[in-house]
Formats: structure tokens, sequence, C-alpha cells
């Protein structure tokens, strides 16, 4: 951060199917994957998930640097509930006071978690939680999607949502294996081992 480098952080468990960077929208500090559970939560735009640190966007500037430090801190520290990174992440932006949630919503009316900047110094950091859809997490990839292979699409797979009221075809931009036991015969399976010269997996 302090080099002025912009990072894209993936857990070694996570297959690139297409360019995560064009599902980023880029008004937000931190951009990530969502970390729940139930497909319910991680859609519903009035409950602040969990963000997965296993697969973030980080920007360059002085609010992420600051981000960096309370996340050591709370490592440091041992604050309650906080045992790994990922904790003390979600222990940082769950803090309203440090952070704003841009793309999720109080229940009953259109105010962001952590409201809106209060004056143009407002110097929290923003998170933007990217559709599950598009960052898939194995919790609800293992419960709530049934995926085809060899289909026609550009990946050369179908995802769809087998929970009701969520229905409808997908494709996503990355595939994060977190909770899946059988990690690597689960990438074989699906054509996410094996990489191309541009780093993308074999089926893309």
């Amino acid at each position: 951060m302090k080099t002025g480098t912009n990072m894209l952080f993936l857990d070694v468990d996570t297959a690139v199917i297409s360019n995560p960077m064009a599902e980023l929208v880029g008004d937000a500090d931190l951009e990530g994957q969502i970390d729940e559970f139930h497909l319910i939560v991680a859609k519903n735009q009035h409950k602040c998930p969990q963000l997965c640190g296993g697969a973030f966007f980080l920007k360059a500037n002085h609010r992420s640097i600051l981000f960096l430090d309370r996340v050591e801190k709370a490592l440091a520290e041992e604050m309650e509930g906080v045992v790994d990174d990922q904790q003390a992440i979600n222990h940082v932006i769950h803090n309203y006071e440090v952070a704003r949630i841009l793309n999720r919503y109080q229940k009953g009316k259109e105010v962001p978690y952590g409201g809106f900047p209060e004056d143009p110094e407002d110097d929290r950091l923003t998170v933007r939680f990217v559709p599950i859809e598009r960052f898939m997490n194995g919790h609800i990839w293992g419960t709530s999607v049934s995926t085809t292979l060899g289909t026609n699409t550009k990946s050369g797979m179908t995802m769809v949502f087998t929970q009701k009221g969520f229905e409808g075809e997908f494709e996503p931009a990355l595939m994060h294996l977190n909770g899946i036991v059988s990690k690597e015969s689960t990438m074989k399976r699906f054509g996410w081992w094996w990489l191309q010269d541009d780093l993308r997996c074999s089926l893309s």
C-alpha cells in the first residue's frame, strides 16, 4: 500500500475463471467476496455480511493503510472474537466509526451501513461486496448451486442457484473453494487446476 500498488489478494484455493478485475466497481477502497454460508444472507441487500479474507481487492491509499494497521492491532491485542486475519478484517469493517459499506443498506431505508459521508474529509474505509454469483464461495456453491459441465458457454460450464427464489443461470468470475474438503480433485474435475499461459483456467 505504501508503494502505491493496488492489491488483488487470492487464496491458493481460488480459481480465476474470467478477469476478476472486471467485476470491480472501483468506487471503494476494499472490494471483496462475501463469506456467508447461506444464500439468502449473501443476496440480501439489507444484511451486512462477512467479507472473505481469501478474495479481495484493496486500493492503495491512506485509508487502506489505516485499515491494515487496525487489522494488525486487532490481531496483536487479541480482541474478543478475533483469532485470525479474516475475523480481524471483519472486526474492522463492521465498525462504522472507521468504515462504511457502500452496497448494503439498513433495513427499511436506503441508508448504507455506516451512513453517507459526514463531510468531504470523511476518511473512513469504503467497502463494497462483490455479488456472490460473480465471486462465488465454496460454502454456498456446495449447498445452493448446481454446476453443469460441457455447456455452450465461455467457461465450459453453467451454474444455477438451486434455492427457491434465486433461479437463473450464471458464470462466476472466480471460484473460491473455501469449505470444500477435496480441493485438488474438485479443481481438476471442473478444469480449474490447469492454467493457460495468461494464468486463466484451462476451460476459460
